[in-house]
């Protein structure tokens, strides 16, 4: 937790073993996870966390320019819980 904003926020490893910093925050019923640190400077980058139900979401890449509040939708991932097996 950042005690400066309230806000969640977690450093990864990515693949190409540079650190990467996210913030989680609330977007109306959504949840963003924003890259604030890491990675190519010319290319913003968020997740965009959908809660279809209690047990579904769906995971939208999102990428702007730098420069640009406009965001461009990607690759897209649906997670479902399952019941338990007995």
């Amino acid at each position: 937790m950042d005690p400066a904003s309230g806000e969640w926020q977690e450093t990864y490893v990515l693949s190409n073993n540079r650190p990467a910093t996210y913030r989680w925050q609330v977007d109306g019923d959504d949840v963003l996870i924003v890259r604030i640190a890491g990675g190519d400077p010319a290319t913003r980058r968020r997740l965009r966390v959908t809660f279809l139900d209690a047990d579904a979401y769906r995971v939208t890449i999102e990428t702007s320019p730098a420069d640009s509040e406009a965001w461009t939708a990607g690759l897209v991932t649906m997670t479902r819980r399952l019941a338990a097996a007995p």
